[in-house]
């Protein structure tokens, strides 16, 4: 039989790009890396850049350079993700994003720092030692996915803090204050987001220790109270403060 021979024309090698982004900024501007394979000499033209807010559900054109590097400044803050399409002379090249195409990058841009507020205790007061003090707070943020609230404590006005607890970007902690007595308490909450911006509170210094004889009349007062209008059926929220 006859040798069958194939002619194969040129083998064509769809282009491709990459893009490189940091995972957050702080400042608003990103800076971004591009590469793309898949050229012959001479016929790569420029690279366009998209950008989703939705994870692609939509993409707006972001710029075009012919530059391998590019800083783009974010019109807010939010959670981006970037296409990159490398564009030949002749006008073809990779297709264009469409709507589902996931993102070939992504970045947060957070230029906004956390609140935090302490909320409880005050400061310049004095505490029972023989019941457990309420901590209480709150946070502003919009980027502090699965991040927590550092709680710590100081019996020395704030040389040296202890680790206390974790809580949530808002809430109450009930500390077991196991007999601490002294007069030089403070408390320090601390918060940091996604972009590294980083928060502390430190709140006024106050005092724990057992009752004096006048708080124990006190109680026992309010205690005497408190159980005469229970049994009418009535609750008395001065006790219930006072614990």
């Amino acid at each position: 039989p006859e040798d069958v021979v194939f002619r194969l024309g040129p083998l064509v090698v769809q282009p491709v790009s990459n893009i490189s982004v940091p995972p957050f900024v702080r400042q608003g501007e990103i800076p971004m890396s591009m590469a793309s394979e898949g050229f012959m000499e001479g016929e790569f033209s420029h690279y366009e850049i998209y950008y989703t807010l939705d994870e692609g559900q939509t993409w707006l054109l972001a710029g075009s350079t012919r530059s391998k590097e590019l800083t783009w400044k974010a019109p807010r803050d939010g959670r981006f993700g970037f296409y990159s399409v490398a564009v030949s002379k002749p006008g073809t090249g990779e297709e264009l994003p469409k709507s589902g195409d996931a993102p070939k990058a992504r970045c947060l841009v957070d230029t906004v720092a956390p609140e935090l507020m302490i909320d409880a205790p005050l400061g310049a007061e004095r505490y029972s030692s023989a019941r457990p003090l309420e901590v209480v707070w709150h946070a502003v943020e919009t980027h502090a996915e699965g991040r927590e609230v550092v709680i710590e404590w100081s019996a020395d006005d704030g040389k040296t803090w202890k680790p206390l607890a974790k809580g949530p970007l808002s809430g109450k902690y009930y500390w077991s204050l196991d007999g601490l007595s002294g007069h030089q308490f403070r408390l320090r909450l601390s918060l940091e987001d996604e972009a590294g911006h980083g928060i502390s509170r430190v709140s006024e210094r106050f005092s724990l220790g057992p009752l004096n004889s006048q708080e124990s009349l006190e109680l026992e007062r309010l205690f005497k109270k408190a159980t005469t209008f229970r049994v009418l059926g009535k609750p008395h929220d001065a006790l219930d403060a006072y614990m």
